[in-house]
């Protein structure tokens, strides 16, 4: 009997106390888990040659550290260590790209973008920006939240812009200020496999070559942005009310001679024709059209849902590009631009569609009022 107790103070004096089980507690919550967005051709200053590097940045400051590989133009940096070497590793990998970059810009500023949960951006912002302007004048850096998830996913990206020191410790600054507000409703990591360079300004991410942007956005008829192009390819060619007449031919602009556009953009739009007869499925899968569609004014609320939920919504169940053009005074109609392959603007139609009958609206009723 004397030894069944002897043998239970034993293993009582070996587990952790309260105290050590705080103090492992602590230790845990101490540790934070940093995302960043990079550009793939900036990876390799991270990485250093043979991998020699980031073993360093790991050994030194007891860290995990992950560079994502990645065929697109954006690489992910997954980094987990405590608050304080965390600080250090980004100072450490930001004064590297900058460095790298120098052939580039003569600028010393940094800029690095990191992810967070969709739910936790209003964290950062405020009731009318107000926490964001007031992190931004604390923390001495220049932040942005860009509007909208990376593709297919439910993550945001935050940019910080400042000295590399700076702009360490405002992204963990913020990462700490999340902390209490974990992420709520479904987490979708951003994957730079489903990259889309047209979702590009709205998320925020990089472009194949950052120093041709302004080029990239305005090689489709001058339409800039991604949604600047929706709003300025209307024109003669439009579909009417849902109806799926015809793909609406090239970028260039949807005038009633809609031969005349597919021709001038048919190399932007139609890929090499396979040799092989048997892959024309494959063709027609990589086939991109634009389509536009009009619909009343007051079904716009309908389409865009709750702080643009449900077109956000139709654009990563889909994969197609779905725009709405801006609303104009007095203006009866909107104009969707729906940018995909075949399959993927059948599907967006389709969810449109649904859309309007979920609202119960009267659809027949208001196309007889606006006729």
């Amino acid at each position: 009997m004397s030894d069944d107790n002897t043998n239970s103070r034993d293993k009582r004096s070996r587990s952790p106390s309260n105290e050590d089980r705080r103090g492992l507690k602590r230790k845990f919550d101490d540790r934070h888990e940093v995302r960043l967005i990079i550009r793939t051709r900036d990876a390799g200053a991270i990485i250093g040659i043979g991998g020699e590097n980031i073993k360093r940045l790991r050994h030194e400051y007891k860290a995990s550290i992950t560079v994502t590989d990645s065929r697109t133009p954006e690489r992910l940096v997954i980094m987990d260590g405590d608050e304080d070497n965390l600080v250090l590793i980004i100072t450490d990998i930001g004064k590297a790209l900058v460095e790298g970059n120098k052939s580039k810009t003569d600028k010393d500023d940094l800029e690095l973008k990191f992810l967070i949960h969709n739910s936790q951006a209003g964290c950062v912002i405020g009731k009318a920006a107000s926490k964001l302007k007031e992190l931004r004048k604390d923390l001495e850096a220049d932040i942005k939240v860009f509007p909208e998830c990376c593709p297919r996913s439910s993550e945001r990206l935050i940019r910080v812009i400042g000295k590399p020191e700076l702009v360490a410790k405002a992204i963990l600054h913020i990462l700490v200020l999340l902390k209490p507000f974990p992420p709520r409703g479904p987490i979708d990591f951003y994957e730079p496999s489903n990259y889309d360079e047209y979702m590009v300004p709205d998320y925020g991410g990089y472009y194949d070559d950052e120093d041709d942007r302004k080029g990239k956005r305005n090689s489709f008829g001058g339409g800039g942005g991604r949604r600047d192009r929706g709003r300025s390819d209307r024109g003669g060619g439009r579909d009417r009310d849902f109806d799926r007449r015809g793909s609406g031919g090239g970028y260039g602009g949807f005038n009633n001679n809609r031969n005349r556009g597919r021709d001038r953009d048919r190399d932007d739009i139609y890929p090499p024709v396979p040799s092989n007869p048997g892959r024309i499925t494959d063709l027609l899968s990589c086939l991109k059209t634009t389509q536009q569609v009009s619909i009343p004014a007051e079904l716009a609320g309908v389409i865009i849902g709750k702080q643009g939920s449900n077109i956000r919504k139709i654009r990563m169940d889909t994969g197609a590009e779905v725009d709405l053009d801006d609303a104009d005074g007095g203006k009866s109609d909107r104009i969707i631009t729906i940018k995909g392959n075949p399959e993927q603007i059948a599907n967006a139609q389709y969810l449109l569609q649904m859309s309007q009958e979920d609202s119960k609206y009267d659809y027949n009723k208001t196309k007889k009022e606006l006729s």
